[in-house]
């Protein structure tokens, strides 16, 4: 890395650390200011690039405008949930894109590899400017060094001569004494703080930086072992697991077509309570698979084009047994939503598992025909899209449509839940006022005219569109004739 290069890297982390200061110490949930914050990063890493010399690869470029995209959600949607998915989503694609600066890589990647240069980027964050190369010493002209020891000797001749005068003159006038007294006050406490953020952001923003300044080779090692498990046993352990898979769908296939009575006289549940048990765990009894298919895939020895096939068909069974079990899940999903309406983490997992299906179709289109590297790109694809698809959606104004639609229809409703909502729910629960009840139309008016018409705290740096739109709900809905 030259010295100018090395220089620009620790100016613009310093930088970064400066305005993230400015622009995050602010109270409330984060807003317009992450994403103008995630816009000077972005900015930052094309600077870098472009004093590196080097065109940027398109891969990475496409990552960091999705990092940025999801940056922006930020001050889209206020949903604290979401915006947590959008902060994941965010911090993977700028990982990903400082991680293949040097040449185009996702594409072709394995999960393993995938997984290495993460946590090679995070190393080099966390490394912050250790890790950048040592340089030369940037020699100065001598008329530029002459003259910058001058400003130096100057100014420390100059400092006891300030004190002196300063506290004369302080002395001889109050107004002057004023003026000085409130220049010079600071919170001790106060300053530390700034100091700390300022430099743990540069910090970490100089090592992330150093990956586009100076990218490490293309190469990846190898996996540090070989394909070690025989193919019976490999064989035998995929078998016994579709067997167990195979039982417990033959068992759902009772309830599916039986109804309620068989589900009561087996169990002794109801369908509201049976549809609650165990639905999470058949989530993660999906989830699960999915990384032991890749797992056995690598390590299974398969010398013979039998045995190949042998592996294929068994994994593809084990694939469709696997959307059996989703169906499972799926349905007691919806009978759970019938009864008891829709919730944050209710549609939360159901698009995991609609990410878990494509997933699913995704393994068996690209690892079971030989095209394993296609895998990882494919998934961290759907996952990004699935992300992008729930900000469109905006959880929290569907689950408040649905549950107001129960409401007007004489289903049960949580108002407690509805208010407790953030304020991306709030146009829809305002629109949907007049189809409720009197008496619930009352409460819910009441609830959310006290939570929503006072201002948000942090002023234009936590600005927030979904904020916006609610206050201007809340205050059109306080402004019309009382509801009750």
């Amino acid at each position: 890395m030259s010295g100018a290069r090395r220089t620009v890297v620790v100016l613009l982390a310093l930088d970064i650390g400066i305005w993230g200061d400015v622009l995050l110490r602010a109270p409330g949930a984060p807003g317009l200011n992450a994403a103008l914050w995630a816009a000077a990063g972005v900015a930052a890493a094309a600077c870098v690039i472009r004093e590196r010399g080097a065109a940027i690869p398109r891969e990475s470029g496409v990552l960091l405008a999705i990092a940025l995209v999801f940056a922006l959600a930020l001050a889209w949607r206020d949903a604290p949930s979401l915006r947590a998915l959008n902060v994941l989503a965010a911090v993977a694609a700028a990982t990903l894109a400082a991680a293949g600066a040097a040449a185009p890589w996702l594409l072709r990647a394995g999960s393993y590899e995938c997984a290495l240069r993460g946590v090679y980027t995070l190393l080099a964050v966390v490394s912050g400017p250790l890790l950048l190369p040592a340089e030369e010493p940037i020699a100065l002209q001598p008329e530029w060094r002459r003259r910058g020891m001058g400003v130096l000797r100057g100014s420390l001749l100059a400092f006891p001569l300030l004190l002196v005068f300063g506290s004369l003159l302080a002395a001889a006038d109050p107004m002057f004494e004023h003026v000085v007294t409130r220049t010079l006050a600071f919170d001790a406490a106060e300053l530390i703080g700034h100091l700390l953020l300022i430099s743990f952001l540069a910090w970490t923003a100089a090592g992330y930086l150093g990956r586009f300044a100076a990218p490490r080779s293309d190469d990846t090692p190898a996996p540090p072992w070989q394909r070690r498990l025989g193919f019976v046993e490999g064989a035998v352990t995929l078998t016994l697991v579709n067997a167990l898979f195979l039982l417990f769908i033959g068992v759902q296939l009772r309830y599916l077509f039986g109804g309620s009575d068989v589900v009561q006289q087996t169990v002794g549940l109801g369908y509201a309570d049976y549809a609650r048990r165990g639905f999470f765990e058949l989530v993660a009894v999906v989830a699960l698979v999915v990384p032991l298919l890749l797992l056995v895939e690598w390590v299974l020895r398969r010398e013979r084009p039998a045995q190949e096939l042998g592996f294929r068909l068994l994994t593809l069974g084990q694939i469709l047994l696997l959307y059996g079990i989703l169906a499972s899940a799926l349905y007691r999903m919806h009978l759970y939503r019938q009864v008891y309406g829709l919730t944050e983490l209710r549609l939360y997992t159901t698009a995991f598992m609609a990410w878990i299906a494509f997933v699913l179709a995704w393994l068996a289109v690209t690892v079971l025909r030989g095209r394993r590297h296609r895998f990882v790109s494919g998934a961290l694809t759907a996952a990004f899209a699935t992300v992008f698809l729930l900000d469109v959606a905006n959880p929290h104004a569907v689950i408040a449509r649905v549950n107001t639609g129960r409401a007007a229809a004489g289903d049960r409703f949580d108002a407690a839940y509805a208010t407790a909502l953030s304020a991306d729910a709030v146009p829809a629960l305002v629109a949907s006022l007049e189809r409720l009840p009197a008496a619930r139309r009352c409460v819910l008016s009441h609830e959310l005219i006290g939570k929503w018409r006072s201002e948000r705290p942090g002023g234009w740096r936590t600005w927030n569109h979904g904020d916006w739109r609610a206050r201007r709900s809340v205050a059109a809905l306080a402004a019309e004739s009382p509801r009750c």
